[in-house]
């Protein structure tokens, strides 16, 4: 995360593989996948994949990055090929968008 954006904008992986996420700046960020934009099994997949914690807002989101250097894992669960649209909520109007490609 650098400036209000995901960088790189988006990411190809492959289910088992572990997406890192670094607040490079500070400031309140967070990962929240599209929940419009995914099927409900892959939600719920990605719900599972993203786990419990304080600080979240949504059960497929990230908990909130505050501090510089502050980083969040999250290995990819077997979804199908396809694109998973994700944004930091505290700056979706600034258009902080991303995605996760599962390639074929």
């Amino acid at each position: 995360m650098v400036s209000n954006r995901f960088v790189p904008g988006e990411v190809v992986a492959l289910p088992g593989d572990t997406l890192r996420f670094i607040n490079s700046a500070g400031g309140i960020h967070n990962i929240q996948f599209d929940a419009d934009s995914i099927s409900e099994p892959a939600r719920r997949r990605l719900e599972a994949a993203m786990g419990g914690g304080k600080l979240k807002l949504d059960p497929i989101s990230s908990p909130l990055l505050i501090q510089e250097g502050e980083e969040y894992r999250v290995e990819v669960p077997a979804l199908e090929p396809g694109r998973y649209p994700f944004f930091c909520l505290p700056h979706v109007a600034g258009r902080m968008r991303g995605a996760l490609i599962v390639p074929r």
